[in-house]
């Protein structure tokens, strides 16, 4: 017999039910009807239970022409049959292509899903929502209108402090409750309640948040957080200074005449560049709860037509820049391949230097080293001024054009030393955003493979390749005393490390060249180094004016 004509055979019976002429009597009693569904229900074995479960998703709701959600509660249900007040429309109607909306307080997700249905993936969303009935309807009716490609749903708290926090729900768990309370168990009036339930939840400030899961820099967001705007605006305030977010839209209950609660917030809001522009109150609410966006000061009202206009403007600037930069790189490929720039006609021709011209050109013309004769030549004399037999190192191979530089360049010597080569072969492990410019976000060259560089260095037995971030691959190294380090790691964290390990391991006469120092694409680096210098005055550094940087350790007098 089928599930669903079992469940019927139940009905008609009415297990436990009145006689016939008294079920007739009750027929008409909705109360009753759905007790007697339910007592069949109760009387089917657990598995045709889970199994009616998982062939009905539950009841369906259209909302206009492009979405469909399921709903499992009444007051999941009036949030998404309650009518969007056209001033969220119409802000929702000025997003742009491009633009990251941050749902915060997203509850059932109603707005996320208007919004969603509006751009789809012409937008990236991310929707916040510590409650976990809202958030199971969040994710599954995201999922229902295949929005998980675009929309990343997360359930957490946020605050003005990152770590974990209670969560106590007011009145209700259902999916569509709203009033809950993070920390203590006080309403957003101020008054005490008892908690019908009580969860750990994580909580972030919005800037450990963004940093720690790398998300998408917000551009616009919605902030629906029934009295927590001040914490979790607390707890952005280096996102907020980036000037990145263009307009914030923030309901704020305010149920005291003096309006404190609008004023904190715009009084916070103003410190970072913003305006109150505009107000509006829900007409659908008995509370009155006031909704007002907030623009940054400095950015410029336009139309549609404006904005389609600089859209465009923008296009076209970005081909002629790509097509300028190509041009400016085929001129510097050019004179890349000449000496004779900056007054070198008058310096000794590296070029004419055998065997580190021949070494030199064979690395370069394989495509594997973006390192020109000047910086290859610091190398060479690196390698010929290293304590003999001593170990080498290098952390930064990439696709290992300096290291069989290094390689060769032993060779040519007539040395043969232990020789590290580190790397990661998957990009920057980490970098400091506060401090590396975007050129070197984590996952940089990527493209590298280890497969590929212990190849391409396989003529040389006494080179060891070593895979992994530095930081959990350096016990490999602890016990060796260097004769030469070369550190090529772009970015601050790694390098940082590497001089803080490597330096009290260099033998008598060792040193360490540290590519980029100079570079102003590179920041980091020239930070590191000058911090680990200031604070280990033992050491010296000179900057050398091919962009690289020597360090060594002072002799000390013999006595």
């Amino acid at each position: 017999m089928s599930l669903g004509r079992e469940l019927l055979v139940h009905l008609r019976r009415g297990r436990g039910a009145a006689p016939a002429a008294a079920a007739e009597a009750v027929a008409d009693s909705p109360p009753r009807r759905v007790d007697s569904i339910v007592e069949a229900l109760e009387s089917l074995s657990l598995k045709k239970q889970v199994n009616l479960c998982e062939l009905w998703r539950g009841p369906q709701l259209a909302i206009g022409d492009d979405l469909t959600v399921t709903v499992r509660s009444t007051k999941e249900r009036r949030r998404f049959v309650r009518t969007i007040d056209e001033h969220l429309l119409s802000w929702f109607g000025g997003f742009q292509a491009g633009d990251v909306f941050y749902d915060i307080g997203a509850n059932c997700g109603a707005l996320t899903l208007a919004a969603g249905a509006m751009h789809r993936d012409r937008i990236r969303i991310v929707a916040i929502e510590p409650g976990f009935a809202s958030f199971d309807s969040l994710a599954r009716n995201l999922a229902q209108n295949a929005m998980l490609g675009f929309v990343i749903p997360l359930q957490v708290a946020l605050l003005d402090r990152t770590g974990l926090q209670t969560l106590h729900y007011n009145l209700s768990t259902s999916a569509g409750t709203a009033v809950h309370a993070v920390g203590q168990p006080v309403d957003q009036d101020g008054n005490a309640f008892t908690p019908v339930e009580a969860q750990t939840i994580p909580a972030y400030a919005l800037d450990d948040l963004i940093e720690l899961l790398g998300l998408p820099h917000p551009t616009v967001m919605k902030i629906d957080v029934d009295g927590y705007e001040d914490p979790i605006l607390r707890g952005a305030r280096r996102t907020l200074e980036r000037g990145v977010i263009r307009e914030l839209l923030v309901e704020v209950i305010d149920h005291d005449a003096a309006g404190t609660r609008l004023a904190s917030v715009q009084r916070l809001l103003e410190g970072y560049g913003y305006e109150l522009e505009q107000a509006f109150r829900h007409h659908s609410s008995a509370i009155a709860d006031q909704l007002f966006v907030l623009r940054h000061a400095d950015v410029t009202r336009a139309t549609t037509a404006v904005v389609d206009e600089r859209a465009a403007r923008k296009a076209q600037a970005k081909a002629d820049a790509a097509a300028e930069r190509a041009r400016m790189q085929a001129e510097l490929d050019d004179l890349r391949g000449s000496y004779h720039l900056s007054g070198a006609a008058k310096k000794l021709d590296l070029r004419e230097l055998d065997p580190f011209s021949t070494i030199a050109g064979d690395v370069m013309a394989g495509g594997r080293t973006g390192m020109n004769l000047d910086r290859l030549y610091t190398l060479w004399q690196a390698v010929g001024a290293a304590p003999p037999d001593a170990p080498i190192a290098e952390i930064g191979a990439y696709l290992g054009g300096s290291s069989r530089f290094i390689a060769d360049a032993l060779q040519a010597r007539g040395r043969a030393p232990r020789f590290y080569v580190c790397d990661t072969f998957a990009g920057h492990a980490h970098s400091d955003r506060d401090i590396d410019v975007l050129h070197h976000e984590s996952g940089k060259f990527a493209a590298a493979s280890a497969e590929a560089a212990a190849e391409y260095l396989s003529g040389f037995p006494r080179l060891e390749l070593v895979v992994g971030d530095i930081v959990e691959t350096s016990d490999r190294l602890a016990d060796e005393t260097f004769g030469f380090v070369h550190v090529d790691v772009d970015v601050y964290p790694a390098t940082a490390f590497c001089l803080r390990f490597f330096a009290p391991r260099l033998a008598e006469g060792g040193v360490i060249v540290v590519d980029d120092y100079g570079f102003v694409t590179c920041p980091g680096v020239k930070q590191a180094a000058d911090e680990f210098i200031a604070e280990f005055p033992q050491f010296r550094l000179w900057h050398l004016l091919t962009g690289q940087a020597k360090i060594s350790r002072i002799a000390t007098p013999s006595t």
